[in-house]
């Protein structure tokens, strides 16, 4: 059957780019976990090696502008087979990223150069 959801929690909901925020992924299974994943908006962006001791696993992760986003985790298990089994994703939980550290308003996709960040970047931070 499909592995049950890990849940998620984020010690803060939102904060300064600087800052750290901490995830926790708490794992309800009953075979040990061999991979926790963190996942923002679907992608992974970290991942660890699970132990048959933990059930919950942490990751610090220091905010930059672009950590705004959704966060969720997933663990891997390996049955008798050595098949890779992934759970479902647990509910996301939403970070965003405040104070003056010149965010960017609206995402910034793959055409933007460095130049007009930089620009919009300046044109903030003296609003």
């Amino acid at each position: 059957g499909a592995l049950q959801a890990p849940t998620l929690y984020l010690n803060q909901t939102s904060a300064r780019p600087g800052n750290s925020v901490l995830l926790q992924c708490s794992v309800i299974s009953q075979a040990p976990a061999t991979r926790i994943v963190f996942c923002k908006d679907g992608e992974e962006v970290s991942s660890q090696t699970g132990s048959e001791e933990n059930v919950t696993y942490s990751w610090d992760h220091v905010v930059s502008r672009g950590s705004s986003g959704n966060y969720s985790c997933a663990y891997e298990i390996m049955d008798s087979d050595n098949r890779v089994t992934r759970s479902q994703l647990s509910p996301s939980q939403h970070l965003s990223i405040t104070g003056k550290g010149g965010s960017l308003k609206g995402e910034c996709n793959r055409s933007c150069n460095g130049r007009e960040i930089t620009q919009r970047y300046i044109a903030e931070r003296q609003e």
